[in-house]
């Protein structure tokens, strides 16, 4: 079912694509076909949007991210430059820095 609602954003190839939660209900088989569809997408020079807590996959896969903590921006650029920038290991220990309360 997941694939059909990824396929139907296809319909009118459009330019900006945005995904919530994409990974979900996929098996590792769907996850390789989406981690693929997404990387093509973004060979195309289309936008690809994806709120997503799969943050192993996030970090794999986009080329920029934008961390959001209560409707604020706390951190924007490549996974590697917020990865360093807060001095952390991944991608899953620097949003743990900038919004501590995931911690908790």
């Amino acid at each position: 079912r997941q694939r059909l609602g990824i396929a139907s954003v296809l319909v009118g190839n459009p330019r900006n694509i945005i995904l919530d939660e994409p990974l979900n209900g996929l098996d590792i088989q769907g996850v390789m076909w989406l981690r693929s569809l997404i990387q093509g997408w973004a060979d195309e020079g289309r936008c690809v949007l994806i709120a997503s807590h799969h943050l192993k996959e996030v970090e794999a896969t986009a080329g920029t991210v934008t961390v959001l903590s209560q409707g604020n921006i706390v951190a924007s650029g490549t996974t590697t430059e917020v990865i360093q920038q807060n001095q952390a290991t991944d991608l899953e220990q620097a949003i743990a820095q900038l919004i501590p309360e995931l911690g908790s």
